[in-house]
Order: structure tokens, then sequence, then C-alpha cells
């Protein structure tokens, strides 16, 4: 299932209006000396070694083709906010930070990326259903049961 990235949070049109920042790419390789998640400081949003491995499961699947993962918070959902999810073998957008862990990607657009600092991306397998999730998002007051939306904490 692909889900659009089209943001409900601002005008029509407006990725258009050539106001856009550069695409940034911060990059979270693992190393012996480091540890395996970098602090917040270091990189806005962390992913996890359980999302890495299934975009390199996703990728040969597809006959090695690169794949990235595409995450944005959307307005709706139960609580106020939604994390939408799409898998993408295009290149990041221009209003897109690029988070890189050990080859894999993740896109993340500069309206969600505040929403999103901290937080974690992983692949959750449960006994039901299994997906990509955002976990441990400071920015969250609070949520539904199912992990797809959440209320933001306001200052």
């Amino acid at each position: 299932m692909v889900l659009s990235h089209t943001r409900r949070l601002l005008p029509r049109g407006f990725y258009h209006t050539g106001i856009l920042k550069q695409t940034k790419f911060i990059n979270q390789e693992q190393s012996s000396t480091t540890s395996s998640i970098p602090s917040a400081e270091d990189t806005p949003l962390h992913i996890d070694e359980s999302c890495v491995q299934r975009l390199r499961y996703v990728s040969s699947q597809r006959g090695g083709k690169p794949v990235a993962l595409r995450v944005a918070v959307d307005s709706g959902g139960c609580s106020g906010f939604q994390y939408t999810f799409e898998l993408t073998e295009e290149k990041p957008a221009e209003n897109e930070t690029v988070v890189e862990r050990n080859g894999c990607k993740v896109y993340v657009d500069d309206i969600s990326l505040p929403l999103l600092k901290g937080s974690t991306v992983a692949f959750v397998e449960e006994l039901m259903s299994s997906s990509f999730r955002v976990l441990n998002n400071p920015g969250s007051e609070g949520g539904c049961s199912c992990g797809t939306s959440f209320s933001p904490k306001m200052s």
C-alpha cells in the first residue's frame, strides 16, 4: 500500500512556490567506537536496526533496487496528527531531509521534521500485524493505542 505524502497542513501548491530548502543529508553509520544510535543533538530522527533490516529486505525483493522510507506527519487520526509511511525508489525532494543509517535512507519533509525530532523509526512485528512505526516521540503528548496517531505537546 502506497500512501500519498501530500500535506494537508499547508495550502495546496505550497511546495511549488520556490521557498524550499536544499535537501539535507544526515548519516547515522554504525561504528565500533560509537553507540549505534546518535544523540538527539546529532540527528533529528533515529533509525532503528529493525528499520534498516526491513528496508534491505524490501530492496532485495525488488531486485536489489535501493528503497527509501518516506515518513511524514499529516493532520487526522484519532489524536489530531497521524504518521504516514511510503516506500519509494525516488530521490528525495528538495524540501526533505535524508537520514541514513548503514546505507538505508529515511526521507522527512521540512514540515514534519519538527514534529518528529528525537523520535525513532522502527519496523515492528507483532502477532497480528507488522509495520513501520514512530517510537518514543518526545514531541508527543499522547496518542492512540495502535501508535499511528498522536497529539503534539503544546509549548
